[in-house]
């Protein structure tokens, strides 16, 4: 068996020894039937990696000349996957042969037992996490409203509040049917004196 040619290491954390890793890849198939000539991987979704390993920290052996015979080392490294588990974000995992990104801890353990001493078994498990990334787009300004002119309403206002002095029936009544109807009958005066308003819609409805 070829010799590891660099410590597993989690987020800059490494280790004395793997004992074990195993990789587990995941995906949801369709259970209904696929239609002929249908793109068959579009309804296939893949799930997230999951990883376990278990880690050996405190005495070490094929890392010897590296690490030493430090006796709180054991301790250092766990109060640091500690730390990584709490801050729960995503780690990168290295072994000799693999990489693995984008990996959040999902459980861990920490065994002690009179065989190994002060050294430390870590069962750790792993989860993938997917990270999409999204894309902002400008917008014409023809679809926006800033700067463009959105028009003015049609508004009529009288200059002349009511119950004031020359406010007439004709100002009161200027832009109505009944009015104009009246003033091309010739119910109003050449001089644009206003008449019985009343007597003039009266005229107009009276012969029927």
């Amino acid at each position: 068996m070829a010799k590891a040619k660099q410590p597993v290491n989690i987020s800059g954390i490494e280790f004395d020894a793997l004992i074990d890793e195993d990789l587990t890849l995941d995906a949801d198939v369709p259970s209904y039937p696929v239609e002929k000539g249908y793109e068959i991987s579009d309804g296939i979704i893949l799930k997230p990696k999951r990883l376990s390993m278990t880690l050996f920290v405190g005495l070490s052996v094929t890392w010897f000349s590296k690490f030493g015979s430090n006796l709180t080392r054991a301790r250092e490294v766990k109060q640091k996957l500690m730390e990584l588990y709490f801050k729960r974000r995503p780690v990168t995992v290295r072994t000799s042969s693999d990489r693995y990104e984008n990996m959040a801890i999902t459980t861990i353990s920490f065994r002690k037992s009179l065989e190994i001493g002060y050294a430390l078994e870590i069962p750790i498990d792993f989860r993938e996490v997917h990270i999409t990334q999204s894309e902002t787009a400008a917008i014409p300004d023809i679809y926006g409203a800033t700067g463009v002119n959105a028009g003015t309403a049609n508004i009529t206002v009288s200059q002349t509040p009511p119950g004031a002095a020359g406010n007439t029936d004709e100002n009161q009544s200027k832009g109505s049917i009944l009015y104009n109807l009246a003033k091309m009958a010739g119910f109003f005066g050449g001089d644009g004196s206003d008449g019985d308003l009343l007597g003039a819609i009266g005229g107009i409805f009276g012969g029927a």
